[in-house]
């Protein structure tokens, strides 16, 4: 990534033109390219495969339960649940926290007008795309508390690191 993104920072200072102006279509093709469609990527990417996984889980989730009644045992592993569910939580919270993002980057594809840069839009593009980074970042931060709350050796290491409790050896 660091040498995806240093690529188009070159790019776009590279010879930008007396003196050091860049190019308004320049630089939205670059902050495109460089910020935009990563995330647009990754977001559909997340977005497909916590849909098939959550599709898969309740057709293993039905076969369990019919296998289960017939042969009169529990169904499922309480571990593999819990595991499959931190996962859909977690890309749960990534999607809700980047589809702002993700609208953003539509309404500019559909609407170029709507960027930071526009005289009458600039003001409102810049506060929505400051509120869809908060949420990024929130949607990052709260992936410590979940994995906290369900994890527990995630639990436990983090207790022996922060708060001086020993690890427990399994």
């Amino acid at each position: 990534m660091v040498a995806y993104q240093s690529v188009f920072m070159v790019l776009l200072y590279v010879h930008p033109g007396p003196p050091y102006d860049v190019q308004e279509q320049r630089r939205a093709l670059y902050f495109s390219c460089s910020y935009s469609f990563p995330s647009f990527i990754c977001f559909f990417l997340v977005l497909a495969s916590t849909t098939l996984l959550v599709v898969r889980l309740m057709q293993n989730l039905e076969w369990r339960y019919e296998a289960a009644k017939q042969s009169n045992r529990s169904s499922g592993n309480p571990k593999e649940m819990k595991a499959a569910l931190c996962v859909v939580v977690i890309c749960t919270i990534f999607i809700i926290g980047f589809a702002p993002n993700v609208a953003l980057f539509l309404a500019s594809l559909v609407y170029p007008k709507f960027s930071p840069y526009d005289l009458y839009l600039g003001s409102l593009a810049k506060c929505l795309y400051a509120l869809s980074s908060l949420l990024q970042v929130l949607s990052s931060a709260v992936n410590i508390a979940v994995y906290y709350r369900m994890g527990t050796k995630y639990r436990e290491v983090f207790n022996a690191l922060f708060c001086g409790e020993r690890v427990k050896r399994s």
